[in-house]
Protein backbone atom coordinates (compact mmCIF):
# COMPACT_ATOMS: atom_id res chain seq x y z
CA UNK A 1 0.00 0.00 0.00
CA UNK A 2 2.84 2.38 0.88
CA UNK A 3 4.43 1.79 -2.54
CA UNK A 4 1.14 2.53 -4.29
CA UNK A 5 0.81 5.87 -2.47
CA UNK A 6 4.43 6.76 -3.33
CA UNK A 7 3.93 5.86 -7.00
CA UNK A 8 0.70 7.90 -7.12
CA UNK A 9 2.43 10.92 -5.53
CA UNK A 10 5.29 10.72 -8.04
CA UNK A 11 2.85 10.44 -10.94
CA UNK A 12 0.90 13.50 -9.79
CA UNK A 13 4.14 15.48 -9.52
CA UNK A 14 5.20 14.47 -13.02
CA UNK A 15 1.87 15.43 -14.61
CA UNK A 16 1.96 18.89 -13.11
CA UNK A 17 0.36 19.01 -9.68
CA UNK A 18 2.00 21.65 -7.50
CA UNK A 19 3.25 25.03 -8.73
CA UNK A 20 3.15 25.90 -12.41
CA UNK A 21 4.90 28.89 -13.89
CA UNK A 22 3.09 31.22 -16.23
CA UNK A 23 5.11 33.60 -18.44
CA UNK A 24 3.67 36.80 -19.84
CA UNK A 25 5.68 39.00 -22.19
CA UNK A 26 4.45 42.31 -23.53
CA UNK A 27 4.90 45.94 -24.37
CA UNK A 28 2.98 49.02 -23.19
CA UNK A 29 2.71 51.87 -25.69
CA UNK A 30 0.58 54.89 -26.46
CA UNK A 31 -1.04 55.54 -29.83
CA UNK A 32 -3.81 57.79 -31.07
CA UNK A 33 -6.71 55.52 -30.23
CA UNK A 34 -10.32 55.68 -29.10
CA UNK A 35 -9.85 53.46 -26.02
CA UNK A 36 -7.13 51.78 -23.99
CA UNK A 37 -6.88 48.11 -24.92
CA UNK A 38 -4.89 44.93 -24.26
CA UNK A 39 -4.57 42.37 -27.02
CA UNK A 40 -3.18 38.86 -26.62
CA UNK A 41 -0.90 38.22 -29.58
CA UNK A 42 -0.86 34.96 -31.51
CA UNK A 43 2.82 35.44 -32.32
CA UNK A 44 5.96 35.07 -30.23
CA UNK A 45 7.28 38.56 -30.96
CA UNK A 46 6.36 42.09 -29.96
CA UNK A 47 5.36 44.71 -32.53
CA UNK A 48 7.43 47.87 -32.93
CA UNK A 49 4.89 50.66 -32.87
CA UNK A 50 3.75 53.57 -30.75
CA UNK A 51 5.60 55.36 -27.98
CA UNK A 52 6.67 53.17 -25.02
CA UNK A 53 5.28 54.04 -21.58
CA UNK A 54 8.03 53.37 -19.04
CA UNK A 55 6.93 52.82 -15.46
CA UNK A 56 3.44 51.55 -16.29
CA UNK A 57 2.18 49.07 -13.71
CA UNK A 58 0.95 45.59 -14.59
CA UNK A 59 -1.37 43.83 -12.14
CA UNK A 60 -1.89 40.12 -12.68
CA UNK A 61 -5.12 39.24 -10.92
CA UNK A 62 -6.31 35.86 -9.73
CA UNK A 63 -3.11 35.30 -7.78
CA UNK A 64 -3.12 35.38 -4.02
CA UNK A 65 -2.03 38.05 -3.35
CA UNK A 66 -2.37 39.92 -6.67
CA UNK A 67 1.02 40.39 -8.31
CA UNK A 68 2.07 43.91 -9.41
CA UNK A 69 4.97 44.55 -11.78
CA UNK A 70 6.49 47.62 -13.47
CA UNK A 71 7.48 47.83 -17.13
CA UNK A 72 11.05 48.77 -18.08
CA UNK A 73 12.33 51.95 -19.78
CA UNK A 74 11.38 50.52 -23.20
CA UNK A 75 7.80 49.83 -22.09
CA UNK A 76 8.43 46.08 -22.06
CA UNK A 77 7.60 43.53 -19.41
CA UNK A 78 8.32 39.88 -18.82
CA UNK A 79 6.52 38.28 -15.92
CA UNK A 80 7.03 34.79 -14.58
CA UNK A 81 4.65 33.88 -11.82
CA UNK A 82 3.83 30.64 -10.08
CA UNK A 83 0.15 30.16 -9.58
CA UNK A 84 -1.25 28.93 -6.30
CA UNK A 85 -3.37 26.87 -6.59
CA UNK A 86 -1.79 25.49 -9.75
CA UNK A 87 -3.35 26.79 -12.94
CA UNK A 88 -5.01 24.21 -15.08
CA UNK A 89 -4.68 24.54 -18.83
CA UNK A 90 -7.01 27.35 -19.83
CA UNK A 91 -7.45 28.85 -16.34
CA UNK A 92 -9.02 32.33 -16.42
CA UNK A 93 -6.71 35.20 -15.47
CA UNK A 94 -6.90 38.98 -15.53
CA UNK A 95 -4.33 41.56 -16.54
CA UNK A 96 -4.71 45.27 -15.71
CA UNK A 97 -2.35 48.04 -16.81
CA UNK A 98 -2.20 51.55 -15.37
CA UNK A 99 0.07 54.56 -15.82
CA UNK A 100 -0.25 58.17 -14.61
CA UNK A 101 -1.81 60.35 -17.29
CA UNK A 102 -3.34 57.41 -19.19
CA UNK A 103 -6.65 55.57 -19.10
CA UNK A 104 -6.25 52.02 -17.66
CA UNK A 105 -6.70 48.86 -19.71
CA UNK A 106 -7.78 45.38 -18.62
CA UNK A 107 -8.29 41.97 -20.17
CA UNK A 108 -9.56 38.56 -19.10
CA UNK A 109 -7.58 35.77 -20.76
CA UNK A 110 -6.91 32.07 -20.45
CA UNK A 111 -3.56 31.08 -18.92
CA UNK A 112 -1.65 28.23 -20.52
CA UNK A 113 1.18 27.36 -18.10
CA UNK A 114 2.56 24.64 -20.39
CA UNK A 115 3.32 27.11 -23.22
CA UNK A 116 6.63 28.95 -23.47
CA UNK A 117 4.95 32.34 -22.97
CA UNK A 118 1.88 34.39 -23.75
CA UNK A 119 2.43 37.73 -25.52
CA UNK A 120 0.46 40.95 -25.02
CA UNK A 121 0.26 44.35 -26.72
CA UNK A 122 -1.03 47.07 -24.39
CA UNK A 123 -2.13 50.37 -25.92
CA UNK A 124 -3.02 53.11 -23.44
CA UNK A 125 -4.98 56.21 -24.39
CA UNK A 126 -3.89 59.53 -22.91
CA UNK A 127 -6.33 60.70 -20.25
CA UNK A 128 -8.48 63.69 -21.13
Amino acid sequence: MRQLVLVAACALTLIGCGHRTERMIGIVVTLETKDSVIVELATSGLPKLGTPIPGAQITVGDFSPAAVFEVDADGKFEISASSEPPAQKGSPRSLRVTAPGFEPAAIQYLAFPQRDAQYFLVVLKKAA
